[in-house]
């Protein structure tokens, strides 16, 4: 197995994470981060933030379609830290000028055709189907698309994360998508580089 290789054929990746208020499929969305990626790259986490796009969602016309908050996430919010609490202090985007958004900030990349990766299959691509069922919006991703990155990183099982990155904000819905991406990255090479050293 010393000369075992593997070629990559880099499709268009792309990594979200959202925070709302609640952990129910129906939440209000606070906010949308999602990163462009390639796992056979090895970029830092401020390269990732600075190619990524966050977008804060106005929380009362949310509530008006229906969508909910619950009481035990507001307490888990309030034990937050102050940086985390500021997607707390009101949104203006319309969830409805999402698609049009993630068009401008990423126009080279076929939305439709790239893989989704977000930490979960239950969270954050059920809460935001179920945001575009609320608008009479057509997800981004062809149903064939959504990928699990705990799955994933299942594969990569004894490789250590990397430090958490200066200046990260955890629960920062951009923040956490770049470093869960730095995280895919990191494993894959490490696997990588060990697997032609072997």
């Amino acid at each position: 197995m010393s000369n075992w290789k593997v070629e990559v054929t880099e499709p268009e990746r792309l990594f979200f994470d959202l925070e709302t208020l609640d952990t129910a499929n129906n939440a209000v969305v606070l906010s949308v981060g999602i990163t462009p990626f390639k796992i056979t790259e090895q970029n830092t986490f401020e390269e990732l933030v600075d190619r990524g796009f966050e977008m804060l969602f106005d929380v009362d016309k949310q509530i008006e379609r229906g969508a909910t908050v619950s009481d035990d996430t507001l307490k888990w919010w309030s034990e937050q830290s102050g940086r985390a609490q500021e997607v707390l202090n009101g949104g203006t985007n319309d969830p409805q000028d999402f698609l049009d958004a993630c068009k401008t900030d990423f126009p080279d990349i076929n939305l439709n055709k790239a893989l989704w990766y977000c930490h979960g299959t239950h969270f954050d691509i059920a809460i935001m189907q179920n945001l575009f069922e609320r608008y009479s919006m057509k997800a981004p991703w062809h149903y064939q698309s959504p990928r699990d990155a705990r799955t994933w990183m299942d594969f990569f099982g004894g490789i250590k994360w990397p430090e958490k990155p200066k200046g990260f904000i955890p629960h920062n819905a951009l923040h956490d998508s770049a470093f869960e991406v730095t995280a895919m990255q990191h494993m894959w090479h490490t696997r990588m580089n060990s697997a032609s050293d072997g």
